[in-house]
């Protein structure tokens, strides 16, 4: 019989070779085993990538805040002429908005914001705007009864001092003088113009040369070789038809039905409306919104794929470069992190200190071209601490998984 050491040894032999036919004959089990293991690596690697792509691990932590628009520059001086102009909702708009807003909830309804003291509010607005005085009377008891109802007041702008928004139906507006109505939704635009005959030079200028430049990767192929006639012929180029976009250019100076679409989704469809298409930029569809809507963590992730941030102090402004603007805690330090909840606005820049940009996700505001200091100078009296990072777009980086397909020649 073994002995103390060598029968020991033979236990030890004995339990690994016990433990080899175990594994071999739990092969499945061995199988299934790793086949758990890939798939949490996938699941791993899929959490990395979307915490990335929504800015808990966002790539561009650099410090580039601009508190203020002074020291931003244009990359491109062209002899600019601008017009300004008045735009308004037309009548149209308003009667089309308050007979169907309830066959379609993404249609904003027509309606009055009226502050408290609500009695005060109701007089003064039936003052203003009342058809004539045989319908003062009716507009009044429309108001306080309320018969088509209040839209809801937004979570995220609380207001101080409280107020209704009073839905106007169409036989409200019956009852209203729409002409001097739809005033209060007037806003300032420019129409612009580059005369180029007052310089001869400017075809073979340094500027000409990178307007054409900068603006190939966004003009189609047909504008952008009309524009290189026009430079060389030394004719007049207006902006809204030469130097826009398609999506710009079909929408400028324009008013949607819907609720949804906005700064964010204007800014982005300037660079390119297949980036609005795709299943991994617009990602959530908003309830009583119109899909193309785009929010502030869904900017984010686009501004993470495809651009790259810039200076704006130290780097000239190209055409197309976009704008974000952020209403950063006064709590934080001078310098902090980007965080998405923080964004308010965005615009995409043209040249000399003009974008193109709509005001809000309203059907009340227009596309527009206004002033990068209008723009700063409005948020400014809306936030608390405003700052702007500028972003450029990143040609080389392209990904596209769906054929092009343009939603916005249905929408307006």
């Amino acid at each position: 019989m073994p002995t103390g050491r060598c029968f020991s040894k033979l236990q030890d032999i004995a339990n690994v070779k016990r433990g080899a036919y175990l594994i071999f004959a739990s092969r499945c089990s061995y199988k299934k085993t790793l086949l758990l293991l890939y798939i949490a690596f996938w699941c791993w690697a899929f959490w990395c990538w979307n915490q990335k792509a929504y800015g808990v691990g966002y790539k561009v932590t650099s410090g580039y805040w601009s508190w203020g628009i002074a020291g931003i520059k244009s990359s491109i001086k062209l002899p600019v002429q601008a017009r300004t102009h008045r735009l308004t909702i037309p009548t149209s708009y308003l009667l089309t908005r308050a007979q169907n807003y309830q066959l379609d909830e993404r249609i904003e309804p027509v309606y009055v914001n009226l502050k408290a003291p609500f009695k005060q509010s109701e007089n003064a607005f039936v003052k203003a705007y009342a058809r004539s005085p045989k319908h003062a009377l009716s507009l009044l008891q429309y108001l306080r009864q309320k018969p088509a109802g209040i839209l809801p007041q937004s979570k995220r702008h609380v207001q101080a001092t409280p107020s209704q928004k009073i839905i106007l139906n169409r036989q409200a507006l019956d009852l209203i003088n729409l002409e001097k109505f739809r005033q209060k939704y007037r806003t300032q635009s420019y129409d612009l113009s580059i005369e180029t005959k007052q310089d001869k030079s400017f075809a073979s200028s340094s500027a000409a040369r990178m307007l054409l430049e900068q603006t190939k990767a966004f003009l189609d192929s047909r504008t952008w070789s009309r524009l290189q006639s026009k430079i060389r012929g030394g004719r007049p180029i207006k902006v809204s038809q030469d130097l826009l976009p398609p999506f710009a250019r079909k929408v400028i100076q324009r008013y949607s039905l819907y609720r949804g679409p906005n700064c964010f989704h204007t800014a982005m469809a300037f660079q390119e409306e297949a980036m609005l298409t795709m299943s991994h930029t617009n990602l959530r569809q908003e309830v009583r919104h119109h899909h193309l809507m785009i929010n502030h963590d869904e900017l984010w992730h686009i501004l993470n794929w495809y651009f790259y941030e810039i200076n704006p102090l130290n780097t000239p402004l190209n055409y197309g470069d976009v704008i974000v603007f952020f209403d950063v805690p006064t709590q934080r330090k001078p310098t902090p992190p980007a965080k998405y909840g923080w964004i308010v606005h965005a615009s995409a820049y043209l040249f000399e200190g003009y974008v193109f940009s709509k005001g809000s996700k309203s059907p009340n505001t227009p596309y527009s071209i206004k002033t990068l200091a209008g723009e700063w100078q409005g948020w400014s009296r809306r936030t608390s601490n405003l700052a702007v990072k500028v972003f450029r777009r990143s040609f080389m980086d392209i990904r596209r998984k769906s054929p092009v397909v343009s939603r916005s020649s249905w929408l307006y």
